[in-house]
């Protein structure tokens, strides 16, 4: 019985990232995206996220000066 409720419940899961999936749309890289090749950058992008736990879109782009993941 115990399967069967995790199955369901798996298959609700599953629904419901299929219906979210279809509305993200996965843009170009902008040119900016290079920079981040820099191994300090990208530590320092990983710190920032570890440091603050929850960040926004926002806040990375422009700390980070990465116009193209904000629309």
């Amino acid at each position: 019985m115990y399967r069967r409720i995790k199955e369901q419940q798996q298959k609700k899961e599953q629904d419901e990232y299929d219906k979210w999936k279809d509305g993200f749309v996965v843009g170009d890289q902008g040119e900016e995206f290079a920079d981040l090749n820099n191994e300090n950058l990208i530590n320092d992008f990983i710190n920032y996220i570890k440091l603050r736990k929850v960040v926004s879109l926002e806040d990375i782009s422009g700390e980070f000066k990465l116009s193209n993941i904000v629309n």
